[in-house]
């Protein structure tokens, strides 16, 4: 996904998830806050996966000498780390998932 359609996506969940608290009464300036820190989240969260997918789950790594390691890519530990925030976040706010006109992944199937 191209920087700029990322940012409109993040917005367009920002603007759903204020909606929601608007219409249940909650657009507390603290639950604003934390939709804020979501969307935030949201931005970790492509940064790791754009990671992942051009290293991997795992790649090389090359000391000074000829040897090589085969190391865990930390960006998967993150991203779960990640999503179990955003989850919490959502579930602190009694919302539900934002829905976007993108899907998640470009694998995804709209059906």
């Amino acid at each position: 996904m191209e920087p700029r359609a990322a940012a409109e996506t993040r917005e367009q969940i920002r603007a759903d998830l204020i909606e929601q608290l608007n219409r249940k009464g909650t657009a507390t300036e603290y639950f604003t806050d934390l939709v804020n820190d979501y969307v935030y989240y949201c931005e970790i969260k492509d940064g790791l996966i754009t990671d992942i997918k051009k290293r991997g789950m795992f790649y090389t790594e090359y000391a000074g000498t000829p040897s090589e390691r085969i190391k865990e890519n930390s960006s998967v530990r993150t991203l779960i780390n990640t999503n179990k925030i955003m989850l919490q976040i959502l579930k602190d706010l009694k919302l539900n998932a934002p829905i976007t006109d993108e899907p998640d992944d470009e694998n995804d199937i709209l059906l």
